[in-house]
């Protein structure tokens, strides 16, 4: 494979250029580019109906990225820091203290709580879904990736926030909060907050589910495992924990989730220890492509900006569940106070973390895959990228 220093700037701009111009050819022709499958998540499936399938839902989410994402996120994201002083970044070191030093007094603690948020974010979305950035937006996603998760880090903490101050005790005497309690209490919008309830499990089902089995499922096809036999095992797993409920889930996650970030890191720097050489071109690849700015001469910088824009900004989205509402519900639930703080400052500061824990992990696959050249395989899609470059 061909790593980052075997080629210039404007080698890799030049390489760069011809990959987007077939890519944006072949949704005009209907014809695939070299190298790319027609269905991007499955294998030897090339017939024309599932390609125009395709594009059209690649066109569907170019529109909500467009239209939707991008302003959202920008405006509101922007907006927050300014009015909040971008406590993202000046009260990170403030969040870590505040996960170590609290008493759990019942409930969960708040270590359970952001474990049990970094359990959902640290896996597909951080792994295959880089391999599916840099594949869409090239190297310059994970940038986008980044400023993505400091912005929507803050709708984290205002979701948080809003979740201990409006929850409530069930009939257990455990507390329980979330999107669908504020806004029927603040906003006194019942009808939005069942919708919200709908949409999340929804949500639950599909991406939270069959995304990450499908992902899960890739290197087991490889092992020649049979699918219902996988399917099984991992359902009983999963089930095991569920019937527990938030307790045992909690608890679990508490447990797993460093060990598996441990793992997954130390895997990480032993390969970036081999290819130690490549690291700083990668890391300058990454910000240069962000803008890139020698694609201008091609009448290429709309289309190459807008492509790593989408990609960071989706996978980043993804990646890190900002926005879903899924980290009120659990933060709503720990029980933990602090001395001078508001718990309701306390768990919107400590959700803050995840965003950025889960960036640097993304940052660290992104390197890797551009370390080892495993990007520049097109033939290669998700997971299988990844498993190339590891």
């Amino acid at each position: 494979m061909i790593r980052t220093s075997d080629l210039g700037y404007d080698a890799v701009a030049q390489k760069a250029k011809f990959f987007l111009e077939t890519r944006r050819s072949s949704f005009s022709t209907g014809i695939d580019p070299p190298g790319k499958l027609s269905y991007p998540l499955d294998y030897g499936h090339t017939s024309q109906a599932s390609g125009d399938d395709s594009r059209m839902i690649d066109l569907i989410k170019t529109g909500l990225t467009l239209y939707f994402i991008l302003p959202l996120i920008g405006i509101f994201g922007l907006y927050l820091s300014f009015r909040l002083r971008f406590i993202q970044i000046l009260k990170l070191k403030t969040s870590f203290q505040l996960v170590q030093t609290q008493k759990q007094k019942g409930g969960i603690s708040t270590f359970n709580a952001l474990a049990a948020i970094l359990g959902g974010n640290l896996g597909t979305g951080n792994i295959s879904g880089i391999g599916v950035a840099l594949a869409a937006g090239g190297p310059g996603a994970l940038f986008w990736m980044w400023v993505m998760a400091l912005l929507a880090s803050l709708v984290k903490y205002v979701g948080c926030y809003l979740g201990v101050h409006y929850r409530q005790k069930d009939s257990a005497g455990e507390y329980v909060g979330g999107p669908m309690y504020y806004l029927e209490k603040g906003l006194k919008a019942p009808s939005l907050a069942k919708l919200f309830c709908v949409l999340t499990v929804t949500s639950a089902l599909t991406v939270g589910n069959l995304v990450q089995v499908h992902s899960l499922s890739l290197p087991i096809k490889e092992l020649s495992i049979a699918p219902w036999v996988f399917g099984v095992g991992l359902a009983a797993l999963v089930g095991g924990v569920i019937w527990g409920g938030l307790q045992r889930f909690a608890h679990v996650v508490s447990a797993l989730v460093p060990l598996m970030a441990l793992i997954y890191v130390s895997t990480c720097v032993v390969i970036l220890v081999f290819f130690y050489d490549q690291i700083v071109p990668a890391l300058a690849l990454i910000v240069s492509s962000a803008f890139s700015s020698s694609s201008v001469t091609g009448g290429m910088l709309g289309y190459t900006l807008f492509e790593a824009i989408r990609s960071g900004f989706d996978r980043g989205l993804f990646a890190t569940d900002s926005g879903l509402g899924l980290a009120p519900i659990i933060h709503a639930a720990v029980t933990d106070t602090h001395e001078s703080l508001d718990n309701r400052v306390v768990q919107g500061l400590v959700s803050i973390l995840s965003p950025i824990i889960v960036m640097v992990v993304c940052t660290m696959t992104g390197t890797v895959l551009l370390v080892t050249g495993a990007w520049q395989d097109h033939c290669l899609q998700s997971t299988r990228t990844c498993i190339e470059a590891f």
